[in-house]
């Protein structure tokens, strides 16, 4: 059954991939909420995974159950060290209350559908978005554009690290170009960035992409060090990955990422689109990804075509626990369907005016109906103890 749907899924998106640009915008967002109908007929079980190790200040148990997207993040801030992981029997889709109540654990994580998560408990319990997108509004006079986006400190470094190094940029259609960039700037890049963890766009679909937009590469003293694949979409422009020479640290350090980020947006405006589509990451603030997309001034919001979400579960109050919730900012969906940002703190009283302005200025992004900020207590109120 599972390698029926892994079938399934591979023609799913080849069909998207393919599809022309109208159906693509109106058709295929409802059909992602028919699949969210029909893959648990198909698929009618949710793997589930003990974790096991050392959290920040006593040992830390978790239950993860459903998809593994975000779980070698939350693996990463949750333990000190990697876990041992142990594959339980998996739970039914009908019946993920089974695990969710799992005495044994001190945190349960469950990443599955916004259908299935709608039916878990609130109380004691977080509900984020798997991931968010992050929007930037190109259109404009492009010297008004610049502007907007100078109003940011971070930004307007990379715009003189533009000017200082000497980057260009050029848009290329070739299937040459298109080779040797994935193998040898994406591939390489996205192995020694994120190891094991990485998700990889395979080559068939990158060339699906490549061949209804084309890549973005920057050059220096001639040479391409850097680019990125770019799709149009609607009136956006979809940015589906980057890559580097070698994953050049140098290059790094001379803020070649901002010098793509820069082009594209640049090209993005004199083409004509509306807005420039940073992709998403994980809903948490700290996250340097996050940050680093946040400093362009995009507006973050969830994808219409996902619906899955992540339930945290806190089952037990201990150190562990405490300083998880302390440690990581998060996006969460508020029992109205909006984003807010949350911030954990261990008293509420101790906040001041002035950390609080500070913390807003830090997080609080476009899309967000608010900055919350709570005590441990607020959230464990119920917890084990």
């Amino acid at each position: 059954m599972s390698k029926l749907f892994e079938v399934g899924h591979r023609l799913w998106q080849r069909a998207e991939w393919r599809a022309p640009p109208l159906l693509e915008r109106t058709l295929f967002p409802r059909l992602y909420e028919l699949e969210e109908l029909v893959v648990p007929l198909i698929k009618p079980h949710l793997d589930v995974y003990e974790l096991q190790g050392q959290g920040r200040g006593s040992p830390l148990t978790v239950t993860y159950v459903g998809l593994d997207y975000g779980k070698p993040y939350l693996k990463s801030v949750m333990f000190v060290e990697e876990p041992e992981e142990i594959a339980k029997e998996p739970v039914s889709v009908w019946r993920p209350n089974e695990v969710v109540n799992a005495p044994d654990s001190d945190i349960v994580v469950v990443a599955a559908s916004e259908r299935l998560v709608r039916k878990l408990p609130r109380q004691n319990a977080l509900v984020l978005p798997l991931y968010v997108e992050h929007i930037v509004d190109v259109q404009g006079d492009w010297e008004d554009v610049k502007k907007r986006l100078r109003r940011s400190k971070g930004v307007r470094n990379e715009f003189r690290a533009v000017e200082r190094y000497g980057y260009t940029y050029e848009v290329s259609h070739d299937d040459r170009d298109f080779e040797v960039h994935y193998h040898t700037m994406y591939l390489p890049t996205m192995k020694k960035r994120h190891g094991d963890a990485a998700i990889i766009v395979s080559e068939e679909e990158a060339r699906q992409h490549f061949r209804r937009g084309c890549l973005l590469l920057v050059k220096r003293d001639g040479r391409v060090v850097a680019g990125g694949l770019c799709r149009p979409q609607g009136d956006r422009l979809k940015f589906i990955y980057l890559g580097t020479v070698d994953d050049d640290g140098q290059l790094m350090k001379e803020r070649v990422i901002g010098a793509l980020y820069v082009s594209r947006i640049r090209w993005a405006n004199q083409v004509g689109y509306k807005a420039v589509d940073l992709l998403g990451c994980p809903p948490y603030l700290r996250m340097g990804v996050f940050q680093y997309k946040r400093k362009w001034g995009a507006t973050i919001g969830i994808p219409p075509t996902s619906h899955k979400q992540i339930w945290l579960g806190f089952r037990r109050d201990t150190p562990a626990v405490r300083n998880f919730l302390k440690d990581n900012p998060c996006i969460i969906i508020d029992e109205n369907g909006d984003l807010q940002g949350l911030i954990v703190v261990d008293d509420f009283g101790d906040v001041t005016s002035e950390v609080e302005a500070r913390w807003h200025k830090q997080y609080f992004t476009p899309g967000m109906k608010g900055l919350l900020i709570r005590s441990v207590a607020d959230l464990l109120e119920r917890a084990w103890r």
